[in-house]
Parts: C-alpha cells; structure tokens; sequence
C-alpha cells in the first residue's frame, strides 16, 4: 500500500509486465447514435473490441538498453489488412 503517487525514481519497481491494447469503435453506431443524441457505448461494447496482446515480463528483464516499453520514442501502430490505420508514440500516451 501506498501513501501517495509513486516516485518516478522508483516507478519500475512497482510494474511487472507491460502490454498493449486496442480500443475499437465501430463508426456506423457511433455515427448513428450522435444523429440522435443519444449515448454511443453500443459503438464501443460489441464483441472483440478491444484486443489486448500479450504481456512482456519486464520484472525479469534488468538491462535497461531493453526498455524499449519506457521509451519516449517506440511507435506503435495498427495495421489492416495491409494498410495502415493509425499510428502513435509513447511519448503521446497519459501514464
């Protein structure tokens, strides 16, 4: 238990495995539900929307040369079938 935010000195201490995640919309019902003023959570709950991927122990790993999760400059990207979505950084990401 903490008394309070976590001191960025000592943030590493309290992860153990980083991941990633998607958050998917599908446009139609959000599209659809903002004509009506209505709320578009259907556009944001359906089935498979929001794939995660699998977890990097980070706790076993010590050399810092291999944080590239801790990086300020790994992008990451999704790609459909081919072509390109959407593209960001870590460096753009809310802790």
């Amino acid at each position: 238990a903490s008394d309070g935010p976590v001191p960025i000195p000592s943030a590493l201490e309290y992860i153990s495995g980083v991941g990633v995640g998607c958050d998917l919309t599908r446009r139609d019902l959000q599209n659809e539900a903002k004509e009506k003023r209505r709320p578009w959570d259907d556009s944001k709950g359906f089935d498979e929307s929001a794939p995660v991927g699998g977890l990097v122990d980070i706790a076993a790993d010590k050399n810092p040369s291999n944080r590239w999760w801790w990086s300020d400059s790994t992008v990451l990207s999704l790609t459909v079938n081919g072509v390109k979505k959407q593209e960001t950084g870590t460096k753009k990401m809310i802790w």
